[in-house]
Order: C-alpha cells, then sequence, then structure tokens
C-alpha cells in the first residue's frame, strides 16, 4: 500500500513498505509500539538489542551500549576498544537508528529543514530537500558519540 507523499519532515522505508511522520516519537511508536517511550532506559536498550541483533550477527558486527560497554549474547561487558567505525550503538533512539540506517537494515530520508537524525550535519552546501540519512550514518553516529 502506496502512502501519498505528504512532505513531512521523516519518511522512513524498511523492505517494500514506508511511512511518513514528523518526530522521533512518531518513529519510536510506529518502529516499536506506543508503550516504549514509558520504558525504563534499561527495557529500551533490551528492546533496542533485540531488535538490532540478528541485524548485526549477519552483518558481523558488534554491539555497543556505550562507548565503555559492550552487548554479548545479551550480557553487557565493560570493553576498552569501542569500535566506532565498524559498531553498532544501541545507547540512545537516534543513534540505534543511525545504526540500522549503516547497516541498510532502514532506509530514512529526513527533510533538510529537520534535525532529528542530521543536527550534527553541515547541510549548507546541500540543495536537495531531503537528505538520505543512510548516506551519512556513520559519520553523524561518530560525531554523536565522541560529542
Amino acid at each position: 500500500m502506496e502512502e501519498e507523499f505528504a512532505n513531512k519532515k521523516l519518511l522512513v522505508m524498511e523492505y517494500d513498505s514506508s511511512v511518513q511522520m514528523d518526530t522521533l516519537e512518531e518513529l519510536l511508536t510506529v518502529y516499536f509500539n506506543e508503550f516504549y517511550i514509558d520504558k525504563p532506559e534499561r527495557e529500551k536498550i533490551s528492546l533496542r538489542y533485540s531488535c538490532i541483533y540478528p541485524y548485526a550477527l549477519s552483518a558481523q558486527k558488534r554491539v555497543f551500549v556505550s562507548l565503555e560497554e559492550e552487548m554479548v549474547d545479551g550480557m553487557i561487558q565493560k570493553v576498552s576498544d569501542p569500535d566506532l567505525e565498524e559498531g553498532l550503538f544501541i545507547n540512545n533512539d537516534v543513534n540505534f537508528f543511525l545504526s540500522m540506517c549503516k547497516i541498510d537494515q532502514l532506509r530514512i530520508c529526513e527533510r533538510i529543514d529537520s534535525n532529528i537524525f542530521t543536527a550534527r550535519l553541515n547541510k549548507q552546501n546541500l540543495q536537495e530537500d531531503y537528505i538520505i540519512v543512510n548516506d551519512y550514518a556513520s559519520a553523524l553516529l561518530k560525531a554523536n558519540l565522541l560529542s
């Protein structure tokens, strides 16, 4: 079922479906459920991990909860060598979705005047109405982690 283009801030595509929305909260509700936002942070991390884990396995990527912690078989372990270039990060919702874009499990287009995922991106010379977040996912993820 194709949705009519509505000039929303986000266009999110997964497999053969797409959805448009204006906020990260809407995306979280669509991707997880309406109760996700009210869950404790530890439970959110667990949900993000269970979602990204199969893709991380097939892409042979490590999953990090933070720069100091890695998730291995559902357990958090201390780590001294986070892989910023190749790792997937689930420490917050934005980094989770950037990680999903990084391994092409989601395709996110963000309107250029929005800053949900692209706040750290220099948009000065961009001419497009929408930015394909996947094209900048690794750099945005790294910028978020190092700030």
